[in-house]
């Protein structure tokens, strides 16, 4: 992916030929959905092009962080090559480091699974830090969420940062207003949630002791799935 070549370079004042390794600019620019498909070019799958509709995955360097799949990464961009040697993080303050996948196994195991981006303008899939319950996410400012899965049509529940600032039990009107990205309604009421597998999940001081099922459409618009989640008495 690299190759070396001669230039001129000048270093506080001192000049001097150097041979020194260069990106190979001969490399095309190859669609990706793994970092498998851009092994022939020495490269990953991390870089997102702009196609006005969308960002789509290409095949790119690695970026030049220390980040692996999973550590703790921050930045304004979905790619970012300083935080990640992978070039992916998932996440603007509290984000981990991701990698592209086409199925769980491109994510290694250990809890991870290939799912959504988390983002409406990027199609491709990601591996996620799977969770059943808040505990699962136990890093300070993420916790359980909902990520639309499409090729799926399902919704998984992965670690992500938190949404909103709301902690499950507070009141809101939206679920963006939330840390789960997650409102129930009883009643008249709307209030923050967190997902559970049994009541003993659920924070009974926050006054949710039950943990019941919740029916949501598929991603598609077809179908129905059923995802647990704590509720007030």
């Amino acid at each position: 992916s690299q190759s070396c070549a001669t230039y001129s370079v000048t270093v506080g004042g001192a000049g001097a030929q150097l041979d020194v390794c260069v990106p190979n600019g001969a490399l095309p620019d190859q669609v990706c959905a793994q970092d498998s498909d851009c092994t022939s070019g020495g490269q990953v799958c991390n870089e997102l092009v702009d196609t006005g509709a969308e960002l789509v995955l290409y095949c790119g360097f690695a970026g030049t962080g220390a980040g692996q799949l999973g550590d703790a990464c921050a930045g304004q961009f979905f790619e970012n090559d300083e935080a990640c040697a992978t070039g992916l993080c998932e996440g603007h303050d509290n984000g981990i480091c991701t990698i592209a996948c086409n199925d769980d196994g491109d994510c290694g195991g250990n809890g991870f699974i290939c799912t959504g981006s988390g983002y409406t303008n990027i199609p491709g899939r990601f591996c996620g830090d799977l969770c059943t319950k808040e505990a699962d996410c136990s890093a300070t400012g993420r916790s359980c969420q909902l990520r639309r899965n499409l090729p799926e049509n399902l919704f998984d529940l992965v670690c992500h940062e938190d949404r909103g600032a709301g902690a499950a039990g507070t009141d809101a009107t939206t679920s963006s207003e939330c840390q789960s990205n997650f409102v129930l309604s009883d009643g008249a009421a709307r209030y923050c949630t967190e997902f559970c597998a049994q009541a003993s999940d659920c924070p009974a001081a926050a006054g949710l002791t039950r943990c019941v099922g919740v029916t949501l459409t598929k991603p598609s618009g077809a179908g129905e799935q059923t995802v647990q989640a704590c509720a007030r008495p």
